[in-house]
């Protein structure tokens, strides 16, 4: 299968001590996002999509799939001195389904939601801000497709306002590039698999408080 440079996808670290945990992702050109010698998407090959918006230090990678319940999802941890909350970012794949689209016209719950068309499907951005001393806030977006719904979720750094216009350690922008990947499909590309498979010390806190936290994979 070739390898299609507009796609190519440059390495991600995770560095814990003095080790160095790489691992490279390569898609294809749409002519094989669909070839029938792909694979099935996983949990870990979501964390090696969103690791490779989001390259950095993280402080644990798991999955997020509920057992019994369709779809895959994975969850990225991130620690930084000073900061009240730890940052999470979460991506999470499900089979379409209207219920669980965001209407901004009807939820009343977000401080702020607009969605516009795409050529995948439609984009949401909503967010909620930060309470003080009960919730950091977080912001999402959705992409619903006819095959497919997304989710990229970050919260940790604090939100007051739109976040679309503000620097961020994760941005609107990196949040609708990871919904939009085409990578996040139920069928994906071997190398995404690959890549979620070669993902050391998976469900392992690096830095533990006193929460206990099972290894899942």
């Amino acid at each position: 299968m070739a390898q299609c440079d507009h796609d190519r996808i440059e390495p991600w670290r995770r560095r814990r001590g003095d080790r160095a945990l790489v691992a490279s992702v390569s898609a294809c050109d749409s002519s094989d996002r669909n070839d029938s010698a792909g694979a099935a998407l996983t949990d870990r090959a979501t964390a090696a999509v969103a690791l490779d918006h989001v390259p950095g230090v993280t402080d644990m990678v798991r999955g997020e799939s509920v057992p019994g319940e369709p779809g895959h999802g994975a969850y990225l941890e991130y620690r930084r001195e000073g900061q009240e909350y730890d940052e999470v970012l979460e991506v999470r794949v499900f089979e379409a389904d209207p219920e669980l689209d965001i209407d901004c016209a009807d939820d009343a719950s977000f401080e702020g939601c607009f969605s516009r068309s795409v050529p995948e499907g439609t984009l949401t951005v909503a967010w909620d801000e930060t309470v003080t001393d009960e919730d950091p806030g977080r912001v999402m977006v959705e992409l619903a497709a006819d095959d497919r719904l997304v989710y990229a979720i970050y919260s940790g750094p604090t939100v007051t306002g739109d976040p679309r216009a503000q620097a961020r350690p994760v941005s609107v922008s990196t949040l609708e590039a990871i919904a939009r990947d085409h990578r996040l499909a139920f069928r994906t590309t071997r190398q995404v698999v690959e890549a979620g498979e070669a993902i050391e010390d998976w469900g392992v806190q690096q830095h533990p408080d006193t929460v206990e936290v099972p290894r899942v994979g």
